[in-house]
């Protein structure tokens, strides 16, 4: 899978994940990704996968731009990450038919056919952007959250606030 079309997160964990916790894990990813609508979720041994959205407000569902997702749980070496992989292919196919409808319009207005590539660049590129954000601050929380889940905290303050005085 392509570049573009396809991209790969990959997340360190802190925790280890054993056989009997794993089933717990990725319940874990299940419950985040419900909560934040996923739809027509499958849970195997090793992984959870989604297609889509269920959110009523298309524009703003975190999941609605892409086509699929899956998180994996991987041991690399003696240390475990969670790999998070998603295809959108959807949304570059729809931006390229505004594009190219926005520059046919153009041209039949006596504009400059360049325009499609214009609003093809601005709709796909910044969607695609923003969705690669989002989508990575999603591998970020949910790793984070299986490290607080399995015992390893983020904030290490026992003693709590210190004076600098």
């Amino acid at each position: 899978m392509p570049f573009p079309f396809s991209i790969r997160y990959t997340k360190p964990l802190r925790a280890v994940i054993m056989p009997n916790n794993q089933r717990q894990v990725l319940e874990y990813i299940k419950k985040r990704i419900l909560a934040d609508k996923a739809d027509n979720i499958v849970m195997s041994e090793e992984s959870v996968t989604y297609k889509g959205s269920t959110s009523a407000n298309k524009r703003h569902a975190l999941f609605e731009s892409v086509d699929c997702g899956s998180f994996t749980l991987s041991n690399k070496g003696n240390k475990w990450c969670l790999v998070y992989k998603i295809k959108m292919y959807k949304l570059f196919i729809f931006t390229s038919l505004m594009a190219a409808f926005m520059g046919l319009i153009a041209q039949i207005g006596n504009g400059d056919w360049w325009i499609g590539i214009i609003m093809f660049l601005w709709l796909c590129g910044m969607n695609w952007i923003i969705s690669i954000i989002r989508h990575e601050d999603v591998a970020a929380r949910i790793a984070i959250g299986i490290n607080e889940l399995l015992g390893y905290h983020t904030i290490e303050d026992t003693e709590g606030l210190k004076s600098w005085f």
